[in-house]
């Protein structure tokens, strides 16, 4: 699903070079749920975002469900990534001036499909929304803007979501809320890479790879429950 090969991302700094990742090589397969943890600047954020077809790699290889990302053209690897990955992230990214419904329907949008309207009111259902789909993000809760989110990452039925930080913003009620609706596309068949820097979502994964100065410290893996 998800191979990365001596991947390196150096950013460049008035203060010099920042080096995110440092030659990572990793394998998630079809089906997994991973978090990967770390500290501030550990590269877990860089190593989502370049998986998931947003930020080119310095050096190395990304391939994702058999395509090797970066040989794409960017209008390819968008399509691409509007097929097939989802991504929910902490501050939930939401157009202020739409309503639930329609940040729900963006998707539609970047993979040019036609209707949908009936899918996006099914997952506001699903995720407890079914009374606030014309309301803006401005009125809704953290927990309900999160919702939202999710609802706007599963619409084109992904086979890989990726949510970075998904629970830093949320109380202790919506944060279990989220997880188990990750948990409950995961038992659909999907792919699950959770980025956090804390480890409430550990009981979820089957692995939990560590990052450290953009390089994987530790790995540990789970029997399937």
């Amino acid at each position: 699903m998800i191979r990365l090969e001596n991947a390196s991302k150096v950013y460049k700094t008035h203060r010099g070079e920042v080096r995110a990742l440092d030659g990572v090589s990793l394998e998630i397969e079809e089906g997994e749920f991973t978090v990967i943890r770390g500290p501030s600047g550990s590269g877990k954020s860089t190593i989502l975002m370049c998986a998931g077809g947003m930020a080119r790699p310095t050096s190395g290889k990304i391939t994702v469900c058999g395509k090797d990302l970066y040989t794409m053209s960017p209008g390819d690897r968008a399509h691409f990534r509007a097929q097939n990955v989802g991504f929910v992230f902490q501050m939930f990214h939401l157009v202020p001036y739409l309503t639930a419904l329609e940040n729900a329907m963006l998707p539609l949008l970047a993979a040019n499909t036609n209707g949908g309207r009936g899918e996006a009111e099914r997952l506001l259902d699903h995720f407890g929304m079914s009374g606030r789909k014309s309301h803006k993000p401005a009125e809704l809760s953290a927990g309900e803007r999160q919702r939202v989110a999710m609802a706007r990452a599963l619409l084109n039925k992904p086979r890989l979501l990726l949510a970075d930080e998904p629970t830093g913003n949320l109380d202790p009620e919506n944060t279990r809320q989220i997880m188990d609706y990750l948990a409950e596309f995961h038992r659909g068949g999907g792919t699950v890479v959770v980025v956090t820097h804390a480890n409430q979502a550990e009981e979820y994964a089957r692995r939990v790879l560590v990052l450290r100065d953009g390089r994987i410290e530790s790995e540990t893996r789970r029997p399937a429950q």
